[in-house]
This record gives C-alpha cells, sequence and structure tokens, in this order.
C-alpha cells in the first residue's frame, strides 16, 4: 500500500503530460497501466512521448529515490517504422514479443496463445516427471494438479483473450490422466472423477469448464450496462457501435463477421460462446440476449423504442417473460408502464422471440444465463 501511494505522482504526471501521448479511443485515453512495481506505457508519437517519459521519470527518481531497472525495461514497438533512433534509448528493444506480469505480449494476437500455452504444458511435463518419484497417492497426485498447475493455467485464462480450441484440452488429459492413475490402467472415468466429494468424485479439475467459466466471467461485464465501463469494456463497446456488444455476443443467429471481424477479442468471445452453446446443448437465444440495439432484430436499430424499453426496465428477453410465461402486452403495460403506441413495436419482439425459442410460450432462464446475469 505505501508503495502504491508512492508510485502514484508518477502515473499521474504521465497521464496529465500534455507530451506524452497515449493511445486514444473515442471514449478512452490509455497512457499508463500499473501493478505494484511493474508499469506499462501505452504510447503514441514516440519521438515526441518518449524523451518527455525519460524526463518524468528521471525527475521522480530525484525526488523519492527509487531507480527505474533499465536492464529489465522493454519497448516494444507495434507499427513498422524507422526504428534505428530507438536503439540509442535504454531500454531494451523488443521486436516481436515483450513479458508483462508473466504473460508473453506479442506483435501478432494470432500469437499470443503460440507464445503462451505450450510453454505452461512443457512445464507441467516437467513437474510431472519429478512428481512421479516421490511416493504421492491418488488423492496427493489430484491435489498437485489442482494447487500446482491449476493457478497458473487459471492465471492465463483470464488475461488473454483467445479462443482455444477442444484439441488443447484433450492434450491436456492425456499428459494428466495418465499421471493420476500412476501410468496405471484407470479404474474411473474423468467424468466421474471431476465430480465434487459431495457427488462421490475427486473434484479433480475440468480445466475446459475453468476456460469457459473464465470468459463467462468477462461477459457478464459487457453485458452489463449499469457498472461503471473500464478502459477496456469501454473500448470492446465502441468496436460494436451503434449495436450493443451483449447483443453480437450472444446472438441466436450467425452474424456478418463484418459486424467484430476487425476486433479479435470480440471475435474469439463470440466463438468461445458458440463452442459453449453447442457443448451443453443449449436453446439458440439466451434469455440474457439485449433488446435494444440488436443486430439479429432489424426493429431494435430503426428507432429508439426499445432503448426507451430499457429506460422502463424491459432491456433483455428474459425480462419479457413474467412468472415463466411471456407476458401479454396488456401485462408489460401494467408492470413497465409502456404506453399503448408500442403495441406494434411488442409484436415485432413477440415474433421474433417466437421464431428463435422452440418453447416460446412458457419458458425460464437457463443455468448460463444466471452464470452471466451479475
Amino acid at each position: 500500500m505505501l508503495f502504491a501511494l508512492i508510485i502514484e505522482p508518477l502515473a499521474q504526471t504521465i497521464r496529465s503530460h500534455a507530451a506524452i501521448h497515449g493511445y486514444n479511443t473515442k471514449d478512452t485515453l490509455n497512457k499508463i497501466s500499473l501493478y505494484a512495481d511493474d508499469i506499462l506505457l501505452y504510447v503514441t508519437e514516440p519521438q515526441a512521448s518518449i524523451p518527455a517519459i525519460l524526463d518524468v521519470i528521471n525527475l521522480f527518481a530525484t525526488f523519492s529515490g527509487y531507480r527505474i531497472n533499465w536492464n529489465k525495461s522493454e519497448l516494444m514497438p507495434i507499427r513498422s517504422q524507422n526504428t534505428s533512433w530507438l536503439e540509442h534509448l535504454p531500454f531494451k528493444l523488443s521486436s516481436e514479443k515483450c513479458t508483462y506480469l508473466g504473460i508473453v505480449v506479442t506483435k501478432q494476437y494470432s500469437l499470443l496463445f503460440k507464445e503462451n500455452f505450450p510453454s505452461l504444458i512443457q512445464k507441467l511435463k516437467a513437474n510431472i516427471l519429478f512428481w512421479r518419484t516421490l511416493p504421492i497417492s491418488l488423492l496427493g497426485r489430484i491435489n498437485a494438479i489442482k494447487m500446482v498447475f491449476l493457478p497458473q493455467l487459471l492465471y492465463l485464462y483470464q488475461n488473454i483473450p483467445v479462443f482455444i480450441p477442444k484439441s488443447f484440452h484433450k492434450q491436456l488429459d492425456s499428459i494428466i490422466n495418465p499421471f493420476i492413475w500412476d501410468y496405471k490402467t484407470h479404474r474411473i472415468g474423468k467424468k466421474h472423477l471431476c465430480k465434487s466429494k459431495m457427488e462421490g468424485g475427486l473434484s479433480l479439475p475440468n480445466f475446459i469448464f475453468y476456460y469457459w467459466a473464465a470468459n463467462l466471467r468477462v461477459v457478464t461485464f459487457l453485458l452489463d450496462d449499469v457498472l461503471p465501463a473500464s478502459s477496456w469494456l469501454s473500448m470492446e463497446r465502441e468496436e460494436c457501435h451503434p449495436f450493443s456488444i451483449g447483443a453480437v455476443i450472444l446472438s441466436p443467429v450467425n452474424l456478418e463477421m463484418s459486424l467484430y471481424c476487425n476486433n479479435p477479442i470480440i471475435h474469439s468471445t463470440v466463438r468461445i460462446w458458440k463452442q459453449i452453446k453447442v457443448h451443453f446443448e443449449l436453446r439458440p437465444m439466451s434469455f440474457m440476449l439485449p433488446v435494444a440495439r440488436n443486430p439479429s432484430f432489424a426493429p431494435s436499430n430503426l428507432d429508439n423504442t426499445f432503448e426507451r424499453w430499457g429506460e422502463l426496465g424491459i432491456s433483455t428477453i428474459g425480462d419479457l417473460y413474467i412468472e415463466g410465461t411471456f407476458a401479454s402486452f396488456e401485462l408489460l403495460r401494467e408492470t413497465y408502464n409502456h404506453p399503448r403506441s408500442n403495441f406494434f413495436r411488442y409484436l415485432q419482439i413477440r415474433d421474433y422471440v417466437r421464431k428463435h425459442l422452440p418453447t416460446f410460450g412458457n419458458d425460464k432462464p437457463s443455468m448460463f444465463d444466471g452464470c452471466i446475469k451479475i
């Protein structure tokens, strides 16, 4: 806490310095990220910004007594440009990747998976080679995976927004399952081992479930319009404008990739949601699907009628259901105080829901609707 108070003046100076140019979008200004003493700067116009940054850091060092370890400091130019002048700076010049908080950040998004996950697999194999020399029981081997490997993998799941194919998790199983059974005949299927102890299992981690859970957590933030938006959330929402990012991700139909393919993170999130729907055989339409600014529901983009519905309390498809039944227009009027002039819009949304929900009249939120609802 004390160090956080000391480093904050440096951060505030960089944020407010007119000569230091960050990465700006419509609604965000991004210059610096901090975690303890690890600092990440987002810089544009480097020939003006970098000298100003060095001046600020030297001034901070004069007053605080802290020094930057330049041997551990890296600079990674994103766009191709003349970088010869950068070689005279105190930073280590990294052309393709750098490391921040244990994550290898690559210049190309497509290389994020390759630079982070395979190395963790190799570390797992090395750990297993060592663990095999120890007299560990079945429960001990499961606990070793849970306490040593799972936190490392979960850290990557939560911080690297990439689509991971099922083949990766099958590879994990092919390494871990033989170790669990001490390379002898498997006596119980993995499905039962992964059950909780209350259900007769041994709580072996199901890694793909952790992967999906980590990404569903992100979806909850994307769907919530009430929480104060952080910079990453604002940027992803901007990428889907004029549509709702929640409506893009949860769309019951395949949308044109032009709506989100410019942002690989949103593209990955859409693919992950589809992966979850297929695995658990979910119905096409989620009750958490936003009604307004919905690209698969054209009438929601004609005017702001459905945005006004949101102000009255109808923001998602689930809000149209009262006590498990799709509400009549009169019941919606009584509950949400809708004007009678919205009757035609009601008919449009009713037809849309009927088209995508097989059990249109009587339904209730699924387990996953509850997972992504804050």
